[in-house]
């Protein structure tokens, strides 16, 4: 395959990817995790005011990324997920720099695999770190292995390999910036690495300064510091820029331009609580199993082709075997061992894993040529091994575009379900009937501390007015619930709920407020009184988490008779006050 032909194939990978990420890319309801991403790009956009804190949030790339995306597309689902969008497509354009070690087949096979997977594909169209810091980790696999490939290539300049290395520091340094688990990508890659200089054979794709390789794996692993003192010696000069110019972006990020230098510090306290936190028991603790799992379900034919072309690349010494076996291996190691675990950090495992495929077919297609130059029979066991891919990409474009907020599937884990939009609904046709009646909107209180709906009543226009959230009953919280005309809570609050409004409506609130946690029990004329003075509307969120609107009589009825008139929609579906059970 001449190079043009795989830049040719390579370019409709990418745009095929790009287009499968863009379709219908706000069909899906946004998830907590997005929502307050976006709550944060809002506040930088509109006051210049983040501020990093380890133990709330991932690194601050993610969010000024959105921040330009936002400023340019305005505050939309395309905004919020299009960093996440371009870095799944670039983790396909990227495998295009291991086209050498993979094979140009073998390149074009993991390409599809990374455009194609469930996972992948579906991440790609989420808001959130993890796609970022994937497509950074290839980018700093590809980046490394162009430079030291080509720093002792003969007729290369060396400024061409010198542009590699200083790209490997940028992705390097945004991994940093991504995400606090940089640490254990860059241990799997240093796994790899010391099993391809240990224990390969055949050439390397770089020499040392002093000599030829020893032999023996712990003679070349002695050699490692004499290998780096002399990389150091030549390219050191130029990539030290390069590291001070990211160490000082690194800087800004964390201390938000210097308005936060705390932050700082916060960055290096950030592992050490990441560490301390994965240990924890926690909901969201699982079985060592749980990414084996997923690899079997989401990634079984690259596992079935990648892991023994791998095992017996290892086993045959293969450099290029042994790097991505030993990143594989570790990867998935280190991920299964620790206990906290989040179905999205399978991407991380599913990386190599692609990739090992994408070796396994190149050798695969290799060796077949080398045994018969006739191309039929390459032809036919890479029909035969694409054929393996399309029960996989018929799943893929199923879970992306149809049961996105299937909660059953392993690695969906607490989508925000589609019939949120119901609220949404009757939230936006009474705010236009208020418009309509030269009204002010609606004071609204969110007694719920879940987003996104939070992040949907500002977009809307409801940041106009007063939204109040509380967790607890804190008295402060509950006087401002008392001061508002509309209030969203939910099942576990909506007792509570109707014991203030019912101490509203009778004028007896700060008796209650003076009670503490003890509150009488609803008498049948107080609860008939608040059913008399307010609509009550139960709405799905997300999982089994369901939603209570207390919307005053009033303001429903002036709705319902312009839908009567035709001017408005009718209202949403809503559940059967019977929900409250089954919460």
């Amino acid at each position: 395959m001449s190079i043009r032909v795989f830049y040719g194939l390579l370019g409709a990978l990418v745009l095929g990817a790009l287009a499968l990420r863009l379709h219908q890319i706000d069909a899906m309801l946004l998830w907590h995790d997005e929502a307050v991403n976006g709550t944060l790009t809002r506040g930088i956009l509109e006051h210049f005011h983040y501020r990093y804190h380890y133990r709330m949030f991932h690194g601050p790339s993610l969010f000024y990324l959105d921040a330009i995306a936002v400023a340019l597309l305005g505050h939309s689902h395309i905004a919020l997920r299009i960093v996440s969008v371009l870095s799944g497509t670039a983790l396909v354009a990227a495998v295009g720099l291991l086209r050498e070690p993979l094979g140009r087949v073998g390149a074009l096979f993991a390409a599809l695999g990374l455009a194609l997977a469930p996972v992948e594909l579906y991440y790609s169209r989420v808001g959130i770190h993890e796609m970022l810091f994937v497509a950074l980790s290839l980018g700093l696999v590809g980046c490394v292995g162009r430079w030291l490939l080509l720093r002792e290539r003969s007729g290369v300049h060396r400024t061409t390999a010198m542009r590699w290395g200083r790209g490997a520091l940028v992705c390097l340094g945004g991994m940093f910036a991504t995400k606090e688990t940089v640490i254990l990508t860059l241990g799997a890659l240093t796994c790899g690495l010391l099993a391809a200089w240990c224990w390969g054979e055949g050439t390397l794709p770089v020499v040392l300064g002093r000599g030829t390789l020893p032999s023996g794996p712990w003679a070349r692993l002695r050699a490692v510091p004499v290998w780096l003192r002399d990389l150091i010696r030549q390219d050191g000069p130029s990539l030290t820029r390069t590291a001070i110019a990211v160490g000082a972006g690194l800087v800004v990020l964390f201390s938000s331009f210097f308005t936060f230098p705390p932050g700082v510090l916060y960055f290096f306290a950030a592992f050490f609580a990441w560490a301390g936190s994965s240990t924890v028991q926690t909901h969201l603790h699982q079985p060592f199993t749980y990414f084996l799992e997923l690899l079997r379900l989401e990634y079984w034919p690259f596992v079935l082709i990648g892991l023994p072309a791998l095992i017996i690349g290892c086993l045959r010494r293969e450099r290029v075997a042994l790097f991505l076996g030993g990143w594989t291996f570790s990867i998935i190691g280190v991920y299964s061992i620790l206990p906290y675990k989040t179905p999205w950090c399978v991407l991380n495992l599913g990386l190599p894993v692609i990739l090992g495929a994408g070796y396994g077919v190149g050798r695969m297609l290799e060796r077949l040529s080398a045994r018969s130059p006739a191309r039929s029979l390459r032809t036919l066991t890479l029909v035969a091994l694409l054929v393996l891919l399309v029960p996989l990409t018929a799943r893929s474009l199923e879970l992306t575009y149809e049961r996105y907020d299937d909660r059953t599937v392993g690695f969906i884990w607490a989508p925000t379900r589609r019939e949120l939009s119901w609220i949404l609904q009757d939230l936006a046709q009474i705010l236009a009937t208020s418009r309509d009646l030269q009204q002010p909107a609606p004071d609204v209180f969110l007694w719920h501390g879940k987003e996104p709906l939070y992040g949907y009543l500002r977009q809307m226009g409801y940041v106009e007015t007063r939204i109040g959230s509380g967790y607890g009953r804190k008295k402060e919280v509950l006087e401002r619930l008392l001061k508002s005309e509309l209030v969203i809570t939910d099942a576990q609050r909506f007792e509570r709920t109707q014991q203030l409004l019912a101490a509203r409506l009778l004028g007896t609130s700060s008796v209650l407020l003076e009670k503490g946690r003890e509150w009488p029990a609803l008498t049948p004329e107080e609860r008939q009184r608040v059913e008399g003075a307010y609509m009550v509307r139960w709405y799905p969120e997300m999982g089994r988490h369901v939603l209570v609107a207390f919307i005053p009589r009033l303001l429903w009825q002036q709705y319902l008779e312009r839908v009567a008139g035709g001017q408005l929609p009718p209202p949403a579906s809503s559940l059967p006050p019977e929900t409250e059970r089954f919460e």
